[in-house]
């Protein structure tokens, strides 16, 4: 025969089961709207061969006549792209979160020189080196 305390116990459990189980089914019926980062209204996001175009600009380089593209992600690495780009006597490298509002990191090879740095959305370019 059961003592009272393994009856409470036994009750206590189904009840936790139950109420865990009302939290599953309320979840699963409910229409959450998906998380997405905040873009305000107007603003028109840009691509990568933007980021490639604004680093050349910076630099002075001139715009090549034709780029050959490549793409270089690491497979193993989620929410990103990286991208090279080449034409005779320059490799260009853009990479960015998968976020539309995310800035560029761009690598800038040319005349022997290497040049690093970030193109934002806004048209700005900072150099990191």
């Amino acid at each position: 025969m059961k003592d009272k305390s393994t009856t409470t116990l036994t009750l206590m459990i189904v009840v936790v089961n139950a109420a865990a189980l009302l939290g599953v089914y309320a979840l699963a019926g409910s229409q959450a709207e998906p998380v997405a980062p905040y873009v305000d209204d107007g603003f028109t996001p840009r691509g990568h061969e933007w980021a490639r175009d604004q680093a050349v600009a910076y630099l002075e380089l001139g715009e090549p006549e034709s780029w050959t593209f490549e793409d270089v992600t690491d497979p193993g690495l989620l929410g990103s792209a990286t991208y090279r780009y080449t034409a005779p006597g320059l490799e260009v490298t853009v990479s960015h979160c998968l976020n539309p509002t995310a800035d560029y990191q761009v690598t800038v090879e040319a005349e022997g020189r290497t040049w690093s740095g970030w193109v934002g959305q806004s048209e700005e370019v900072r150099a990191t080196s």
